[in-house]
């Protein structure tokens, strides 16, 4: 433990000019003073033009980008892109090889207490939202659009091409998932490993698998203790 958290600090030390640099470009200077945004990898800034909202107390070291690392993976950068609005709640960790991407018309509100594990990408272009006490595992897409334009071609009209996210309170998201758009999962559901999750879920406390992603249990609820 005493070495993990050396290896933390040397890190956090190491990338420290990408994390001043950050906070004094999108941060007021009384949040920014406080560096509550930290990078633990070299990041990729393709884009700095959006906003980006502490909508919560500011904190040094609350919200952590590429914080976790592990063996089985070699790349170990962060990449970010935001052209529209991204709204943190609260405290939030992000591991390595994470990319987040907003669009101009985006909107990404992360929620307080959430987690997310190596290899995790959220692209939105419209509205993605995580509350409170997120978990999701390695290796999970977050994704509100198709990129590009469908044509239904009985009605010959096209397919709206975005359609917002919403993740619940305590929502619990197994290794390798895809939660496409239009997708609204409710509290303390869990979404088994390899999912492909569409559409909306109208109960709390499942397990959802497959796919499609469907129902298969219901009753359950994570086990933090």
């Amino acid at each position: 433990m005493e070495m993990k958290r050396l290896a933390r600090f040397i890190r956090f030390v190491l990338f420290l000019p990408y994390t001043i640099y950050f906070n004094f470009k999108c941060l007021p200077y009384k949040q920014a003073i406080k560096l509550p945004i930290v990078f633990y990898v070299r990041p990729t800034f393709l884009s700095l033009k959006g906003k980006v909202i502490l909508d919560c107390q500011a904190r040094r070291n609350m919200i952590r980008l590429g914080l976790e690392m592990a063996p089985m993976v070699t790349y170990s950068g962060f990449r970010w892109k935001n052209l529209g609005t991204i709204i943190f709640k609260g405290d939030l960790t992000f591991s390595y090889k994470g990319f987040i991407s907003c669009g101009e018309k985006g909107c990404i509100e992360f929620g307080n207490n959430n987690s997310f594990s190596f290899g995790c990408r959220v692209i939105c272009e419209e509205s993605i939202v995580f509350a409170d006490k997120i978990r999701v595992s390695w290796d999970c897409s977050f994704i509100d659009t198709d990129f590009h334009p469908i044509i239904d071609t009985v009605s010959n009209r096209p397919l709206k091409m975005t359609l917002p996210i919403n993740l619940r309170y305590g929502v619990w998201i197994g290794h390798n998932c895809i939660i496409s758009k239009g997708c609204k999962i409710l509290e303390n559901s869990i979404v088994s490993s390899g999912a492909i999750v569409k559409g909306k879920f109208s109960k709390e406390n499942v397990i959802i698998a497959g796919n499609p992603a469907v129902v298969v249990d219901e009753g359950y609820v994570r086990d933090d203790v």
